[in-house]
């Protein structure tokens, strides 16, 4: 009766491990990989928020940071740091 029972736990077992292999691991690398982005934040980063802004950092706050979004204007947006989406390097900056 338990080989019956053992049988039945190995499938489920397998299937635990593949889901976490393809699906539960790869996202908490993603999560840690965007915390660390979020947290590396600095003043004169250009930055891509979730909405689609585009702008350049003037201030950095625990949980906020004010982005420069037009120059001709000193035209300033408080955003929360979730909002982020992305910090731009140069080479992102050539794929636009």
């Amino acid at each position: 009766a338990t080989g019956g029972a053992l049988g039945l736990l190995v499938p489920f077992a397998a299937i635990f491990l593949i889901m976490y292999l393809l699906f539960i691991r790869p996202q908490r690398k993603q999560e840690a990989a965007r915390r660390q982005m979020l947290a590396a934040i600095k003043k004169n980063d250009k930055v891509v928020t979730n909405g689609g802004l585009i702008g350049i950092v003037t201030n950095v706050k625990a949980d906020e940071v004010v982005l420069r979004v037009d120059d001709s204007r000193d035209v300033k947006v408080r955003v929360a740091r979730n909002g982020i989406a992305a910090v731009l390097t140069g080479k992102e900056e050539k794929d636009r």
